[in-house]
């Protein structure tokens, strides 16, 4: 294994965000759920995505678990969040099953409009925030979805010059306007950055599995560089620069191009 794939695999592999769904503030609403705590592991986090996606077609309480996971890292707004998501999706009268069709639409044709019919399900009409909806394909289709957020939207305006392929050579990734533009949070206006985030982190993932034994996913590229740039408090105690990760991945583009070209 080369130092660049090695380095890509150290990142994956110590990636940490551990949430404790017991202390979502309505789960005495819902018997034998949130109370599960997902440790801070690559694969305590993959059981809780393989959960999901076992039970998503069924159960509308693994969708709201979900939305708590992800809102986790917001103290001061993860229950009020996932009780919005709670209210407009039983307001509707939505099921799991009506969810679950609707981001397999989005897997299907991954366009701004069907993503903007998945993020209104969640939270209702005009509303742009595209970071929760876009857990749900990367948890239901993880060899070809990443996440995206404003954590790798921040490598990504930081790290994209060093990090794109050559043109021809691979997608290309289109720096956001996020954070430049002053929004809290990804939104719909960033669609041209999350339509080319989703091919080149399946690219990515097909390099690195041409080079090592490893079967990395579009979702295991982003995990690695959700790592990368690291939390809030682990960026203040190493004083990471605004515009740094904490960790430097290199560059995949000096690995030898794969025998079977990426499609």
């Amino acid at each position: 294994m080369s130092d660049i794939t090695k380095a890509w695999l150290e990142a994956l592999n110590s990636y940490n965000y551990e949430v404790d769904l017991s202390l979502f503030e309505a789960g005495g609403r819902y018997p034998k759920w949130f109370v599960d705590r997902i440790e801070d592991t690559r694969d305590a986090t993959k059981r809780f995505e393989d959960r999901f996606r076992s039970l998503s077609d069924r159960l509308l309480e693994v969708w709201y678990e979900t939305v708590f996971w992800k809102m986790f890292s917001q103290k001061g707004r993860r229950n009020q969040k996932t009780l919005k998501v709670i209210k407009n999706i039983e307001g509707a009268g939505f099921s799991a099953c009506d969810l679950s069709r609707q981001c397999n639409a989005y897997i299907l044709d991954p366009t701004k409009t069907s993503l903007r019919s998945l993020v209104e399900l969640f939270w209702g009409k005009g509303c742009r925030s595209v970071a929760v909806a876009c857990v749900f394909p990367a948890f239901i289709d993880p060899d070809r979805f990443p996440m995206v957020d404003t954590r790798v939207a921040k490598w990504a305006s930081a790290c994209l010059a060093a990090h794109n392929p050559p043109v021809g050579k691979g997608p290309q990734l289109v720096a956001p306007t996020y954070p430049g533009n002053g929004a809290e949070a990804l939104t719909l206006s960033d669609w041209p950055f999350i339509e080319s985030w989703i091919h080149w982190c399946r690219h990515a993932a097909h390099r690195l599995r041409a080079c090592t034994d490893f079967n990395w996913r579009a979702r295991d590229v982003e995990m690695a560089i959700f790592r990368a740039w690291g939390n809030y408090d682990e960026r203040k105690k190493h004083k990471a620069p605004e515009d740094r990760p904490s960790i430097d991945l290199p560059a995949l583009t000096v690995l030898e191009e794969p025998l079977v070209p990426y499609l």
